[in-house]
């Protein structure tokens, strides 16, 4: 457990932006929601490229 970086022990990340159930994303990592530790895991670090789309996203949706 000495390897799992919980959102509490975390000082820089201060808000989460949700991206899928149980799953948020801070400015350069994926979380996860763990049901056992009832708190944030951190999970992969976000690619460049989801970076710059997350950043840009586009002006329309496909749905509309």
């Amino acid at each position: 457990m000495n390897n799992i970086i919980l959102f509490k022990e975390q000082t820089e990340v201060s808000n989460l932006i949700p991206v899928h159930i149980h799953k948020c994303r801070c400015e350069n990592y994926f979380w996860n929601f763990s049901i056992e530790l009832c708190d944030w895991v951190r999970g992969e670090k976000i690619p460049e490229n989801l970076k710059r789309a997350y950043n840009n996203p586009p002006t329309k949706s496909n749905y509309m």
